[in-house]
């Protein structure tokens, strides 16, 4: 017999919630990136700002301490890196799965 089972979550501003420290760690720990892409990486997520536009007005300035870009090629896939280690929890369990995330049309499936 065979079960499927689709569990499809959308987690409210999830791609702002990541951590910088973790998301670097996992990609080196758990992906292999080091070196030069790593230090890539690490300059692509942390020290961002951003500030809010209208029209001619622009607000100051704001640091940016956790997520990443959105809109970017790479969120999804930075995103779907950080929130790997749930596939270990599924693992246990012995269930074929797959993880999937997208923004803006743009997607990563791992």
């Amino acid at each position: 017999m065979t079960v499927l089972l689709v569990l499809s979550l959308n987690i409210s501003a999830a791609f702002d919630t990541i951590d910088h420290s973790i998301l670097l760690d996992r990609t080196s720990r758990d992906f292999g990136i080091h070196g030069c892409a790593l230090s890539w990486l690490r300059s692509f997520v942390i020290d961002r700002h951003q500030y809010v536009a209208v029209g001619a007005h622009k607000s100051s300035p704001v640091s940016c301490t956790s997520g990443v870009p959105q809109g970017s090629v790479l969120g999804p896939l930075l995103f779907a890196m950080y929130v790997s280690p749930i596939s270990n929890v599924i693992a246990v369990h012995s269930p074929r799965h797959h993880q999937y995330a997208a923004i803006r049309g743009r997607s990563t499936l791992c």
